[in-house]
C-alpha cells in the first residue's frame, strides 16, 4: 500500500491513445523515460501486487475463519478491520487493472492518472482504517478488562485520530490533484502540479503517523503491565501487541525514508532498485499488521475473564476428598430429648422445653421432679 514508483512509467506517449489492441504483445518494452532500469521496475511493480492482492485475500478468507472459529475476537477484527482489508484488496486490484490496461496500449499514459487517482485513495484509506483499530480497537479492548481509566484512553486515542484523519483527508486531495493534472482533463485545463507540496504534506504525514504508532503502542503496552499487576492473564496479547507496534512502526519509517529521497535538495539518493526493494519490505510488514491484529483478536486470553470480571482475581481451589461421617455406636450419649406438657386447662399454653441430658439421663427440673409450667 506505498506509493508505488512504478505508477506513472511504461505504456507510450500520448499520440498513442487511438488504437486498441485485443492483444498484449509487447508489455513493459517502451517506456517514455529515458532510464535503462525502468523497464524491469515495472515489472517488478505489477508482481508485487499480484503477490500482495493473493495475500491480502488470503488474510481476507483468514479474517472469515477467526470470526467463525472464536467470538470474542469480532470485537477487534470488526467492521473497520474488514473495511481496511477491502479498500488494500480493491486498491491492488485497481493498480493491477490500470497496469494491463496501460501496458497493453488499451489506455494510454495520461488516461493511467485517472486509474492512480482511484487505487490511491483506497489505499489511504486503507492504512487510516488500519491505524484507527491499532488505536482505537487494541487499547480499548484493553483497558475495558482493567474496568478502569476508559475515559481517559478514549479521549486520547480520538485526538490521535482525529489529526491523522485531518492529515488523511489532506493528504488524499493533494495527492489526487496532483494525479489529475497529468489526465488529458487537467493537461486541458493548464494547471500545474504541486509536488514540492505533496512531499513536505507526505513527510508531515507519515512523520505522525509513526509517532501515532508509538504511542499506541506504549498505551497498549502500560495496559498489558497493569493487567498483570493485578494477575489476571495475559496470555499472548503481550506477544502479538509487541509485534504489531513494530510492523506498523518499521513501515511507517521506511515510508519517511522514501519521501525523504525525493525532497528538493536531499542528500539521501536512492535508485530505482532501491526503491523496488523498499516498497516489498513496505507491502510485507504492512501485510503482517493485519496477520498480527488477526492472531492478537483470536488469543485465548480475551475469554478468560469478562470484562465485568476484570477486577476481581481468581484463585485456584483445592479440592478435599469427602469424609466419612462417625456413625453412632453402643455407650454413645444419644441427643436431647424434647418434652411437651398441656393439663388441658382454659388458657394453659402449649411449651415445649428441651431436657439436658448427663450421662444418659435427663437432669432434674426441680426438687420434685415435675415439669414447671409457664402460666
Amino acid at each position: 500500500m506505498a506509493p508505488k514508483r512504478g505508477g506513472g512509467g511504461g505504456g507510450s506517449s500520448s499520440g498513442s491513445s487511438s488504437g486498441v489492441s485485443v492483444s498484449c504483445p509487447y508489455p513493459f518494452t517502451d517506456s517514455v523515460y529515458s532510464y535503462d532500469d525502468y523497464s524491469w521496475t515495472l515489472v517488478a511493480y505489477f508482481v508485487l501486487d499480484c503477490l500482495f492482492f493473493v495475500f491480502t485475500l488470503i488474510v481476507l478468507f483468514s479474517l472469515c475463519c477467526v470470526r467463525k472459529r472464536h467470538g470474542n475476537a469480532k470485537r477487534l477484527v470488526g467492521p473497520i478491520f474488514l473495511l481496511s482489508l477491502l479498500c488494500a484488496l480493491t486498491g491492488y486490484g485497481l493498480k493491477i487493472i490500470g497496469t494491463m490496461l496501460r501496458e497493453c496500449k488499451t489506455t494510454d499514459y495520461y488516461t493511467y492518472y485517472d486509474w492512480s487517482i482511484a487505487f490511491g485513495i483506497f489505499f489511504y484509506l486503507a492504512n487510516f482504517l488500519l491505524l484507527v483499530v491499532f488505536v482505537w480497537g487494541v487499547n480499548i479492548l484493553l483497558r475495558e478488562r482493567i474496568g478502569s481509566g476508559r475515559g481517559v484512553y478514549k479521549a486520547i486515542c480520538l485526538v490521535i485520530l482525529g489529526v491523522i484523519g485531518a492529515l488523511t483527508c489532506g493528504y488524499i486531495g493533494l495527492h489526487s490533484y496532483n494525479q489529475w493534472t497529468v489526465t488529458p482533463d487537467g493537461q486541458d485545463a493548464n494547471v500545474y502540479g504541486k509536488g514540492d507540496d505533496e512531499t513536505k504534506l507526505a513527510m508531515a504525514y507519515y512523520s505522525l503517523y509513526m509517532i501515532s504508532v508509538v504511542a499506541s503502542g506504549v498505551l497498549s503496552i502500560v495496559t498489558i503491565v497493569s493487567m498483570r499487576s493485578k494477575r489476571m492473564a495475559i496470555g499472548s496479547i503481550l506477544g502479538w501487541v509487541i509485534a504489531l507496534t513494530f510492523c506498523m512502526f518499521f513501515w511507517t519509517l521506511l515510508m519517511v525514508v522514501e519521501w525523504s529521497a525525493v525532497q528538493e535538495g536531499a542528500t539521501l539518493n536512492l535508485t530505482y532498485t532501491t526503491y523496488v526493494a523498499l516498497d516489498y519490505v513496505i507491502s510485507f510488514f504492512q501485510l503482517f499488521s493485519y496477520i498480527a491484529i488477526l492472531f492478537l483478536a483470536k488469543s485465548s486470553a480475551w475469554d478468560l475473564a469478562s470484562p465485568a470480571d476484570t477486577n476481581s482475581v481468581v484463585y485456584p481451589t483445592t479440592v478435599y476428598p469427602p469424609q466419612p461421617q462417625p456413625q453412632p455406636g453402643y455407650g454413645q450419649v444419644p441427643p436431647p430429648q424434647q418434652q411437651y406438657a398441656y393439663n388441658g386447662q382454659p388458657g394453659q399454653q402449649y411449651y415445649y422445653q428441651a431436657q439436658p441430658v448427663y450421662n444418659g439421663a435427663p437432669a432434674p427440673v426441680n426438687g420434685n421432679g415435675q415439669m414447671v409450667q409457664v402460666k
